[in-house]
C-alpha cells in the first residue's frame, strides 16, 4: 500500500468498510464561509509580518546589549546556586500530593 517508512492513513475515506463515510459535499454558503476564512488569516498572517518587520526596524541592538550586560554583571553579584533550576523544579513536583 505505499512506500516503507511513509506514514499511512488509519482508514481510506474511499472503502466503505474503513471509512466513516464523512460528508464531502460542500454547500455554497460553507465554501464561502471557507474561502471568508482563508482571507481572514492570509490578512492576519499580512498584518503579523508587517508589526514583525516593524519591530525588528525599530529595535536598538545597542541599547538591547547594554542591558544584557547589566543582568549579566548583576548575575556575577550573586551567590553561587548550589543546585540548578531543573533540579528545583523536580524538588518541588515531588512534594506535591500524588493522583
Amino acid at each position: 500500500m505505499g512506500s516503507p517508512g511513509l506514514i499511512q492513513p488509519l482508514e481510506d475515506p474511499s472503502d466503505p468498510d474503513t471509512s466513516r463515510h464523512h460528508n464531502l459535499e460542500v454547500t455554497e454558503s460553507e465554501r464561502e464561509a471557507m474561502w471568508a476564512m482563508v482571507e481572514r488569516q492570509r490578512a492576519g498572517w499580512d498584518y503579523l509580518e508587517e508589526e514583525r518587520s516593524a519591530r525588528i526596524r525599530e529595535a536598538n541592538t545597542i541599547e538591547a546589549v547594554q542591558q544584557l550586560d547589566i543582568a549579566f554583571r548583576y548575575t556575577l553579584s550573586l551567590p553561587p546556586r548550589t543546585t540548578s533550576g531543573y533540579m528545583e523544579f523536580y524538588r518541588v513536583l515531588s512534594q506535591l500530593p500524588r493522583r
